[in-house]
Formats: C-alpha cells, structure tokens, sequence
C-alpha cells in the first residue's frame, strides 16, 4: 500500500474528506467515515471485541493506541484515507545531582541522562521523574499521511503529481 507525506495544512484544507483518522497526542482517535450501516461491526472487527467504539454525533471515538490499524483496514475498506496523527519527539535527561552541581565540576560528572551537557546549568524548565531523574518533554508535532490512492477529485486537490508537494513515504 502506497503512503504519501503530505503537508499539514493541506490536509486540514480537505474538509470534504469522508476517510480520516485522527490520532491525538491525548485523548481518544476518532474516525470520520462516510455512512454504511454496519460501520459499527467493521470498527469492532478491526479493534476487537474488547475494544469501546462511541458514535460522538459526526465520528466514531476509539483507543488511540489502536489508530494506525484503524487507518490501515479503512485504507484497504476503501481504497484510501488520511491518516493524521501527533508525534513527541525525544526529549532531554539528565539528573538532579548533575544540574545543582558547580559548573567547574563538569569533568567529574557522571550523569549517564545527559553526560554532563547540562552539568551545573540548574534549569528551572526541567520536570521531576521518578527518584533523582528529570526529564523535557520533546517536542510536539503534527503529521499528515495518506494512504492508498484517494480519489480523483482529492488528488487533484492534493496536486500528487507534485514532486515538491509530497514525497512517498518509506
């Protein structure tokens, strides 16, 4: 199956689409999806028995974890759908002996989160682990695929003959 990187914003602009799956940093993934009558059993087909799937007025909410085999089986459904999801990136470590420590020390640190990078800096932004260990948080982007071969009016919506507009994804 074909997988296209496509811009954000130009997949915010295809309000039109009726094959969407939108995964959150937090919270719950919803599926936007043309009507079929047996919407709910394919949905509890693809996530299993266990799984809670909620109508919420204009999508179906359901476990975030379960999103990209979601968009996978509506992909292969229907032939295609944007699959648009959040992504932390890694973050920094490091450990509270290490950032309260004298700067003149950097030679004798030891900390194995962040090897003396942040050695003596005593950087307010940093938040608590567990025990001595502190952590950033990465940071926070969107990003936007589409899978399969959408259909002709959304590719020419897209343009995906544009080399410079989206690249195949790997």
């Amino acid at each position: 199956m074909k997988r296209f990187v496509i811009p954000l914003e130009t997949a915010y602009s295809l309000h039109a689409i009726n094959s969407r799956v939108v995964r959150p940093y937090k919270g719950k993934a919803r599926l936007s999806t043309a009507y079929a009558h047996d919407n709910r059993e394919w949905l509890k087909g693809v996530l299993g028995a266990g799984c809670q799937v909620a109508w919420a007025g204009s999508h179906w909410d359901f476990a975030s974890q379960h999103a990209h085999k979601v968009a996978r089986a509506q992909a292969i459904r229907h032939g295609w759908c944007l699959y648009v999801h959040a992504e932390m990136g890694d973050g920094e470590r490091c450990d509270t002996r290490c950032l309260d420590a004298l700067p003149e020390s950097v030679d004798e640190c030891v900390c194995k989160g962040c090897y003396g990078v942040w050695h003596g800096t005593n950087n307010p932004a940093w938040r608590e682990g567990s025990g001595t260990f502190l952590y950033t948080p990465g940071e926070l982007g969107y990003y936007a695929e589409m899978w399969g071969r959408p259909p002709r009016q959304v590719r020419e919506t897209l343009e995906l003959s544009s080399n410079e507009l989206i690249k195949e994804s790997t």
